[in-house]
């Protein structure tokens, strides 16, 4: 993951995927029954869910519901850099998207290292911006804060980070996207890089 993440990072590449239920009401809050500082488990299934809506074709922006709400549940992978120290983390995703007003809402927690260190606290998604005129072959259906603070393998990490992502399908089933970032911690200031995936 770590090669594509740094492709991603340097080409601005938005692998896209997208997800909607028509009025779907929204759903309580992502509860995992995977085994806590479980690394290579999200792995497999970030590779799934790549597997089954990389080749599915970007949703047109203009064809989005006009109402009622989504939620997608997923993985965001992520590397954080802070000099010469790279730390490859998974965490759990979920993200709301209220198609009536346009916004965007959720957060990413549950947090493991490479080593299988968990992290804990949570980073929160927020100020959205939806773009029902964008590009997707070009630029991004929304962007978003990601923000918060995680802790674990002796470090806390301060994340100021967004999403910028699409959404894929006909009737969007996923969105996906990317990651970018700072990061300030012990091991000094440093920037995030990575990518999203999360399906209805």
């Amino acid at each position: 993951m770590a090669d594509l993440r740094l492709i991603l990072q340097c080409l601005l590449f938005c692998v896209t995927v997208a997800g909607c239920g028509g009025g779907a009401a929204e759903k309580a809050d992502l509860n995992r029954t995977r085994p806590p500082g479980d690394f290579g488990a999200l792995e497999t299934e970030a590779a799934q869910l790549h597997a089954t809506w990389d080749t599915v074709s970007f949703t047109n922006p203009a064809t989005l519901p006009m109402s009622g709400r989504a939620q997608y549940n997923g993985v965001v992978q992520m590397d954080v850099q802070q000099g010469a120290r790279r730390t490859s983390m998974n965490g759990d995703m979920q993200l709301n998207v209220n198609f009536a007003n346009q916004k965007i809402s959720g957060r990413a927690n549950n947090f493991v290292d490479q080593s299988d260190n968990a992290y804990s606290g949570t980073l929160s998604v927020s100020n959205s911006v939806m773009d029902r005129g964008a590009d997707p072959t070009s630029g991004f259906t929304y962007l978003t804060d990601l923000k918060g603070r995680l802790t674990g393998n002796g470090q806390t990490l301060d994340i100021d980070a967004g999403l910028s992502g699409d959404f894929r399908g006909a009737q969007p089933g996923a969105t996906t996207g990317i990651v970018q970032g700072t990061v300030a911690g012990p091991g000094g200031a440093g920037f995030i890089y990575g990518d999203f995936i999360a399906e209805e």
